[in-house]
Parts: structure tokens; sequence; C-alpha cells
């Protein structure tokens, strides 16, 4: 179904300035598998402020970067510009792939954003494009744009060696163990009875009322 494949897609804003990368391989590959949108060759900083309202699953940064910083054209992204750029895309993941990116990831997902994978090292230029390919590859084979499927397929993608780094937002941390908790607890408790089945299908009924109530009354 052509559709349906389309709308399994992930929306990428993917960020490649023309700063001596070689990023023609990593464009190519991004745009088979998933729904890109490119800023290549001469891209400002407004460029990517104004593309991040079109909202996106996942910015992709494939530059020249440090801790500190992202490199544009005409300047460069600092961890305040890249928290903007993520909240008005409503990104659920921001990819650096970029030099040493690791606070840049963490400052991201201690401020609310789902993910961000990053790197810890130097990266080779000639070979940056290898993780990103393994990685959304991994996502559309899952096909799911959940952010535990974005966790699912960073193990897939990862290769063992410790270049990159899955940040997590502490919050989307905390409450996947609390249901990982409650469901091993539940599953160690004895069976159901019939009637304590009946009790919890109400409760059910009752909280998924009230949470049409509130979505309903915004």
């Amino acid at each position: 179904n052509p559709t349906a494949r389309l709308d399994a897609m992930l929306r990428i804003l993917l960020v490649a300035p023309g700063t001596g990368l070689q990023t023609t391989a990593e464009v190519r590959d991004l745009s088979t598998l998933h729904r890109v949108t490119i800023l290549s060759d001469t891209v400002t900083v407004r460029d990517v402020f104004t593309a991040a309202r079109g909202r996106y699953d996942v910015i992709h940064l494939a530059t020249h970067g440090d801790e500190t910083s992202v490199q544009l054209s005409d300047g460069i992204l600092r961890d305040s510009d890249l928290l903007q750029i993520a909240r008005s895309a409503s990104a659920k993941l921001v990819f650096f792939n970029s030099c040493r990116a690791g606070r840049l990831a963490y400052n991201l997902v201690g401020h609310g954003v789902p993910l961000a994978i990053h790197t810890n090292v130097e990266l080779v230029d000639s070979a940056a494009w290898k993780m990103p390919l393994a990685y959304y590859g991994a996502v559309d084979e899952l096909g799911n744009g959940t952010p535990l499927s974005y966790v699912r397929a960073f193990a897939l993608a990862n290769d063992g060696e410790g270049d990159y780094g899955l940040a997590v937002d502490p919050e989307l941390a905390i409450s996947w163990a609390t249901m990982a908790y409650a469901a091993t607890h539940l599953a160690a408790q004895p069976p159901l009875s019939q009637w304590q089945r009946y009790v919890m299908i109400g409760m059910a009924v009752i909280v998924f009322w009230l949470l049409a109530l509130s979505v309903f009354s915004i």
C-alpha cells in the first residue's frame, strides 16, 4: 500500500551545509528511506529556523561541530538555538552527525526533547554516512515512529565502537522504567478472577472516558 508506506516514513529535516563534508551519499541514502526536506549548499541560521516550523519527526545535522555548537554557512547554532529549533519542529529526535556533540545532545534532552543521537569522538568524514544509513534503515524496518522504536533502532544500528551515544529525556526514561516494573510486577501476580477482570475493564473505560473529556474540553 503506497499510502501506508508514505505514512510510515519519518519526516526528516536534513541540514547539510556546504562545509567541506562528503554528505552527498548521506543525503541520497536518507532520501530513499524517508520523507526528507534537505537544506544543503549555503544554509543560514535563518534557513534552519524557518524550515523547522514545518514540523518534523527528526532533525538531522550533517556538519562540522564541537561541544558548544554546530557550523552553518553564515555562523553557528549554539545549544539555545538548537533547543528552539527542536521545539519549533516538535522533533522526537535530533541526530548530531557532527564531532563531539554529547554536551549539545544532553542539553536538549535535559530540556524536554525526547531523544538525541550524538558522537563522542572526532568523526572520519569519509565514513560518517555509515551510522545514519544503518540507523534510518533500522527505523524503516521497525515501521514505528514512537520514541521507543527510535531506541530499538539505535540498538540495532550501533556498531559497539562507542563512536555514537544516545541521550534520553530523563522523564521519558523514568516513565519507561515505571511501565516495565509494573508489567513485571503484574506478571508475577496470581491470575485475576473474572470479577477482578471486570473491575479492571470498568476502571479502564472510566479512565479513557475522563481522558477523552479532558482532550475535547481543551
